[in-house]
């Protein structure tokens, strides 16, 4: 169960990090289609 729950956390935060970094990242992003 802690397992999962640590899990299930890291999961958000990567999940958060990558939205956040998407975020600043747009231009770049739409700069280079191969993301």
């Amino acid at each position: 169960m802690i397992v999962l729950a640590i899990g299930a956390a890291l999961i958000a935060a990567s999940t958060i990090a990558v939205v956040s970094l998407n975020e600043r990242l747009k231009p770049t992003i739409t700069a280079m289609p191969t993301f």
